[in-house]
């Protein structure tokens, strides 16, 4: 058995899966956990185009696995959010 190079594509998109995703990145290393319901930070993206003054909750996941020319498994993660604004006094 041929083992494969799994690469995994991150996508976040805002209020619905529809159009653009406004986010995403590529990597080979498994990404954290991610559930409905967790928050995510995105100040710390590189390129965030989401604005910085809130945070984000997951309302939805989608995952997609695929083999790509019989050389490596893509495993793309699709993760929908919608923005929160941050309580006073938070970081």
């Amino acid at each position: 058995m041929k083992h494969l190079l799994v690469q995994y594509r991150v996508e976040f998109y805002e209020n619905d899966f529809s159009g653009d995703s406004v986010f995403s990145f590529y990597t080979q290393l498994a990404p954290s956990s991610f559930a409905i319901g967790h928050f995510v930070e995105p100040r710390t993206w590189p390129s965030n185009p989401l604005p910085k003054d809130q945070h984000y909750k997951i309302t939805a996941i989608e995952h997609l696995c695929s083999v790509v020319a019989k050389a490596r498994v893509l495993h793309s993660l699709s993760i929908c959010v919608k923005p929160v604004p941050r309580a006073k006094g938070t970081r």
